[in-house]
């Protein structure tokens, strides 16, 4: 009986940030600038019941991303962040295309609107 060894690279996963390093003031801006930008807020105060962190925007500014239910509550992912509502399920998902800027990606792969911190 022989023994084979090989040896297996493993691939490096992105960190996951923590809420306190992205809380504070952001501006969700449309990608194509037919909508105006607006502010949103990331707080790092944990939604009791979601396991995602408080989500502030009005219904105004969230208007334009035609979303099904408006988000109360977020949380970061290794490659983006998800908001949820107020049962912690998914509402919408934004990925980390850099540093600290986010995108809302339309079904033909463009983005449709960033988030990013407000200036």
């Amino acid at each position: 009986m022989s023994l084979m060894l090989s040896s297996t690279t493993l691939a490096n996963s992105l960190p996951l940030l923590a809420p306190s390093a992205l809380k504070g003031h952001w501006q969700l801006n449309d990608a194509e600038n037919k909508a105006a930008a607006c502010e949103v807020e990331l707080s790092d105060e944990l939604i009791e019941g979601t396991n995602a962190y408080r989500f502030t925007a009005s219904a105004q500014c969230l208007q334009p991303l035609a979303l099904a239910e408006l988000p109360v509550a977020w949380r970061p992912t290794p490659d983006g962040m998800t908001l949820t509502n107020a049962d912690g399920s998914m509402v919408a998902f934004l990925a980390l295309t850099a540093p600290k800027h986010y995108e809302v990606i339309n079904h033909h792969g463009k983005p449709r609107f960033t988030l990013t911190p407000r200036q």
